[in-house]
């Protein structure tokens, strides 16, 4: 968890500079999250 915080940290501090808009933000946080999804369902098998 402590991961994602940061990631929504550091995206929300780029949405507020104005580097990013909404929907990057979200296609990022999204691909930030794919790579645990795939850790977490690995473990299930």
């Amino acid at each position: 968890m402590p991961r994602a915080l940061e990631a929504l940290d550091a995206t929300l501090r780029r949405i507020e500079q104005g580097e990013i808009d909404g929907i990057q933000a979200f296609d990022e946080l999204l691909v930030e999250e794919l790579p645990c999804a795939k850790v977490g369902a690995s473990r299930l098998l």
